[in-house]
């Protein structure tokens, strides 16, 4: 008998009180990112390497270009003479992914301001916009791990995410940065992929799940490893379970072409100001070892400043013993991370840089409840 390609722990799912009771403690989040953004002081400045993703809305709309020397100026944090290019224009090494998602809030700031004549509005605005996709990924992950753990299990595995890394700071606080938009985008990622693993031969499933890694990566561009493991889950599970080699190649196709259509508009603008099909932000960055020490437990490491990691660590070992093949696929994931986090210059930054394996470690922390007995 073929086993199911879902995670799902045995008694997963109960209702009732205990439901209702899980559910309520989970939407508290809201409220409460909510009060915490409203009373922090809300300064209209831009973190330095939030601006490199901000020039892309303030150049667009303020000059209907992409010279960003004005804008880089303007906020005085970067100097253009940074961003040297052959291309002519300013170039910029960071990607628009953000400021596509930001959209919406800048556009909304932009008119508010208009009227109002607040001038700076459009900061506040996409530091909502952050906020907004910072809670929607919170639930998204709620609710995938309530359908696999039960209620009780999936809410302490997001306050725990949420309180014990430092998403809140990029979340209600330093929202000019991209994590926030990105912890979103990988957890909607995550999220499809094992929604879709059922149904592996959905051409169109695949097609949606390579264009959520397509805008994911246009996030930040270090989030196009994730799209490995799904590829490597379609062809060992297809092949074990007899689905001809056409119609996993069929599947894979799909999966690539979405994408490329969803990533082809950054390798345009990435052409466009550097000179590349493809950029990095960490491409001149690169240290030329690997720091793998400090960045996970070193005083500037993962694990010091995001002290539910450790026990999300452990729910990773149990989910191995469990469930070996989707245990060795998510950390396989996280590793791999680690690694190209442990490769530049910059390793200290882990604690920030890593974010992006938090609805792992959501997922780990969940398989740790759910050996507590609270499901």
């Amino acid at each position: 008998m073929a086993r199911s390609p879902e995670i799902r722990a045995p008694g997963a799912y109960r209702s009732g009180l205990l439901g209702r009771g899980s559910d309520l403690c989970a939407y508290t989040i809201l409220p409460f990112l909510l009060l915490l953004f409203c009373a922090l002081p809300r300064a209209q400045l831009i973190i330095p390497d939030g601006l490199g993703y901000f020039a892309y809305l303030e150049s667009s709309f303020t000059d209907g270009d992409l010279f960003f020397g004005d804008e880089f100026s303007r906020h005085g944090m970067i100097r253009p003479a940074f961003f040297g290019s052959t291309t002519g224009l300013i170039g910029n090494p960071y990607p628009m992914g953000p400021a596509v998602l930001w959209l919406p809030w800048y556009v909304g700031g932009w008119v508010f301001d208009s009227i109002f004549d607040l001038s700076g509005f459009e900061v506040t605005a996409i530091q909502l916009g952050s906020l907004f996709y910072g809670i929607a990924g919170l639930f998204l992950m709620y609710r995938f791990l309530r359908r696999e753990y039960g209620g009780g299990a999936a809410a302490l595995a997001i306050w725990g995410g949420l309180l014990g890394t430092r998403l809140p700071q990029y979340v209600v606080d330093e929202g000019s940065l991209s994590q926030a938009t990105d912890f979103f985008m990988v957890s909607l990622f995550l999220v499809l992929w094992f929604r879709l693993r059922p149904a592996r031969s959905s051409f169109r499933g695949w097609f949606v799940l390579g264009a959520a890694g397509g805008i994911a990566a246009m996030v930040r561009t270090q989030e196009v490893l994730f799209l490995i493991f799904p590829g490597i889950d379609l062809l060992i599970r297809g092949r074990k379970e007899g689905m001809p080699m056409q119609a996993i190649g069929r599947i894979l196709a799909g999966y690539s072409a979405g994408f490329l259509l969803a990533f082809a508009p950054q390798m345009v603008v990435f052409k466009l100001l550097n000179g590349s099909w493809f950029h990095s932000a960490q491409q001149g960055n690169l240290a030329g070892y690997l720091e793998v020490w400090g960045t996970l437990v070193g005083p500037y490491g993962f694990l010091p400043w995001s002290p539910v990691v450790p026990l999300s660590l452990l729910g990773g070992a149990l989910l191995l013993y469990r469930r070996p093949f989707e245990g060795t696929l998510l950390l396989g994931a996280f590793i791999l991370q680690v690694l190209v986090v442990s490769s530049i210059r910059c390793w200290w930054s882990g604690p920030r840089i890593l974010l992006d394996t938090a609805p792992i470690c959501m997922i780990w922390l969940a398989e740790s409840t759910r050996h507590l007995g609270l499901r």
